[in-house]
């Protein structure tokens, strides 16, 4: 049986596309002093309202260890706060504070930025494909 060469694995190939826009984007945001980690858990933070740390790990794909860490550098620079959930004393619920705020208007800015070059190469046809299976494939593998 022969070997497929990595150009023809896609996994390979979406795992370099991934590291290339990563790196252009965490290179755009780094004057903000965060890195993807700490956006994704702002985002995750975002789109969830006020959740558990769990709920974050599950929807950004992180290990709660490293939630626990990513968040405790978030709060010490004032970006979100715990509170301690009322229906669950063990639990903290985590928010944003205003500074998170502007900062995700600004991260918005910088990816969408970054989306600009980096797709410039394609038509919109060939983005609004890219949007759509990248949709389906997350739907897929959901959080």
């Amino acid at each position: 049986m022969i070997e497929p060469g990595e150009q023809d694995l896609l996994t390979a190939r979406i795992n370099r596309v991934s590291a290339a826009v990563g790196a252009q984007a965490a290179a755009k945001v780094a004057p903000l002093g965060l890195d993807g980690r700490m956006i994704a858990v702002l985002l995750a933070a975002q789109a969830l309202g006020a959740p558990s740390q769990k709920e974050i790990a599950d929807h950004a794909r992180i290990d709660r260890t490293t939630i626990s860490k990513t968040i405790d550098h978030l709060e010490a620079s004032g970006l979100v706060n715990r509170r301690i959930d009322p229906r669950h004393r063990r639990r903290h619920r985590i928010e944003l504070t205003p500074k998170a705020t502007r900062t995700l208007a600004r991260v918005n800015q910088l990816f969408t930025e970054c989306d600009a070059e980096f797709l410039a190469v394609l038509s919109e046809t060939d983005r609004r494909h890219l949007e759509r299976i990248l949709q389906k494939l997350d739907g897929r593998h959901p959080a």
